[in-house]
């Protein structure tokens, strides 16, 4: 099996790192700004005092955060698929109903 390719089809997971990457970008890009101006909105105002460094990670952390729990998902997601794969070799079926949710349901 290929990383990033479905257990049971053999065709690619949707997304994958590009579109971790591609949506943790989009996230920076709002909340960066608005979190910028909640912390240095006087010095935004009177557009000087900006303390550029601070801007710069603040636009850091939400790429970060929203990367990380992006790849987290996956990784969790790829686990599952590779249990109901398991599962489904041991009853022989591939029936739907037996394919457990990532909460614990049986969807």
């Amino acid at each position: 099996m290929i990383m990033g390719q479905s257990v049971v089809s053999g065709r690619p997971l949707p997304g994958g790192f590009r579109s971790v990457v591609k949506r943790s970008v989009l996230v920076a890009m709002v909340v960066g700004p608005t979190l910028t101006l909640i912390n240095q909105w006087d010095a935004v105002i009177a557009l000087e005092g900006v303390r550029w460094g601070t801007a710069g990670l603040t636009m850091l952390v939400p790429f970060c955060v929203s990367c990380l729990s992006g790849l987290l998902t996956a990784r969790s997601f790829r686990k599952w698929l590779v249990e109901n794969a398991a599962m489904h070799e041991d009853d022989g079926t591939s029936a739907p109903h037996k394919i457990r949710h990532p909460s614990g349901r049986q969807a």
